[in-house]
């Protein structure tokens, strides 16, 4: 009976079966790009990479941000909202003009956190396209690790932004004026 237990130990660690024995799961990390749904030309567009990484603890990530040069450029990338990626990642911000960008970090503050969901890099975009039109950030990973240097699988999502033209705001005594009848206009008579 004992030769046949030992048997089908041998059998389930050949077919790789000790990960289902020891408990171990993977799971597919989820990278996410958010950003507002609107915004303005000659205005900026503030955005944040979030990974939810589930149990698994976050140790390092390469990604690339895609972008309409002609709408959009980066301003600024800096570290995440999380303790562990707080730091500015490294980029090269010669390419923040050129549509697309890489962006990595690492992180060596614990072997156990952070877990869930983690904010590790803020981006600024400066809006420089001129007309209303709708434009798409795209969000591609290149690596992901966990604390002890294993790939983690993942899966990313970029986002949508409708960009407005420039404000139509009027400077004060521009454009037609009304007024009420019998209310006296500026240096002259009513108007009716």
């Amino acid at each position: 009976m004992f030769a046949r237990l030992a048997s089908i130990g041998a059998i389930m660690v050949a077919l790789g079966a000790v990960p289902i024995v020891t408990g171990t799961a993977s799971y597919a990390a989820q990278a996410t790009l958010s950003c507002p749904g609107t915004a303005q030309s000659g205005r900026q567009l503030a955005t944040e990479v979030i990974f939810d990484i589930g149990a698994v603890p976050l140790g390092a990530y390469s990604l690339t941000l895609t972008y309409d040069a002609t709408v959009l450029t980066i301003a600024s990338v800096a570290g995440g909202k999380n303790q562990a990626f707080a730091s500015a990642p490294t980029t090269n911000a010669g390419s923040f003009a050129s549509g697309s960008t890489n962006i990595s970090a690492f992180q060596t503050s614990s072997v156990t956190d952070p877990t869930g969901g983690v904010s590790v890099a803020r981006v600024m975009f400066n809006v420089v396209g001129t007309t209303s039109t709708t434009t798409a950030i795209g969000l591609a990973l290149r690596d992901l690790f966990d604390t002890s240097s294993s790939p983690v699988s993942a899966t990313a999502t970029g986002c949508m932004v409708v960009l407005t033209g420039p404000s139509a705001a009027r400077s004060p005594g521009t454009g037609p004026q009304r007024h009420r009848r019998g209310q006296a206009g500026a240096g002259s008579g009513s108007v009716p």
